[in-house]
């Protein structure tokens, strides 16, 4: 999930991220990419809140990945709304996406995000409150800012998203 209970990839995947950005010839951010990247961001920490999930879908491509630790890529729409449905119906799920860095590349095609996120709720396996480090993945299509590519890499350990399923 986008930045949410999933972060358990190695550091080593932000790090080769960042070089292949680096690859596309990266520069420093267009001020209206950068700001259109990080609107996105608060329209879909709006819509987590609201528990619009066809809001936060809008947000992804509709080839986007989710790569968590401890369970198979989310591959597409289907199953990354699979995924959020279930976050959703966590008692208490809140998340709070905070972004950091905003690298776009010179073709203005691609970016990368880095930032934390804030995570809780009760979880089957007991409350979870958890900060994570991700890096995002977009490119812009049709002129909107659309995420691609997720993953997370945690700061305190949390049950693996397999186990983590809502207390009924």
């Amino acid at each position: 999930m986008r930045r949410g209970l999933r972060p358990w990839l190695p550091r080593s995947v932000v790090a080769a991220s960042m070089i292949a950005l680096s690859a596309c010839g990266s520069q420093p951010t267009t001020a209206a990419d950068e700001r259109a990247i990080r609107d996105a961001d608060d329209q879909y920490n709006a819509a987590i809140v609201q528990r619009d999930l066809d809001k936060i879908m809008s947000t992804y491509a509709p080839n986007a990945v989710s790569m968590s630790p401890g369970d198979p890529p989310e591959r597409g729409l289907e199953a990354i709304r699979a995924a959020w449905t279930s976050l959703l119906a966590v008692p208490g799920y809140k998340l709070r996406i905070i972004p950091e860095r905003v690298e776009v590349a010179h073709s203005g095609e691609m970016a990368l995000e880095l930032g934390y996120s804030e995570v809780e709720g009760a979880f089957s396996t007991g409350p979870v409150k958890a900060r994570a480090n991700y890096v995002v993945g977009w490119r812009k299509i049709d002129g909107r800012w659309r995420i691609t590519h997720e993953t997370f890499v945690p700061e305190t350990p949390i049950p693996p998203p397999s186990t983590a399923e809502p207390k009924k």
